[in-house]
């Protein structure tokens, strides 16, 4: 799963969580996994208000305490047909948090104004 937003459309709740992108060959595409899906939960975990790069790093690198569990579970709300329903999706492949590189960075530029 690549990156994930707030609310998309006017029947969502401000602090939903949606996904923005999948990675063709990722586990995600080949469980289902779609553009416009809704974020419930992780690993039995509501995403309502949670910020959406606090929800990707649950996805990416599962418990806190310890080693990840090689296994993520999702709980979507599908976009298609308003479906729920909870995917076991493998993190083998996943970049992990700690001391990788994360999958998603930010920065912030001065612009031409000189603020940031």
């Amino acid at each position: 799963i690549g990156p994930i937003s707030p609310a998309l459309d006017d029947e969502s709740q401000d602090d939903d969580v949606f996904v923005l992108a999948v990675l063709k060959e990722s586990a995600a595409a080949a469980k289902g996994v779609n553009l416009g899906d809704q974020l419930v939960a992780v690993d039995g975990t509501l995403t309502r208000s949670v910020p959406p790069f606090d929800v990707l790093s649950q996805i990416q690198g599962g418990d806190k305490d310890g080693e990840p569990s090689p296994f993520v579970n999702l709980k979507i709300k599908r976009a298609s047909d308003a479906e729920v329903e909870t995917l076991e999706i493998p993190r083998k492949d996943m970049p992990r948090g700690g001391n990788s590189d994360p999958i998603v960075k930010t920065s912030l530029e001065k612009g031409p104004n000189g603020k940031k």
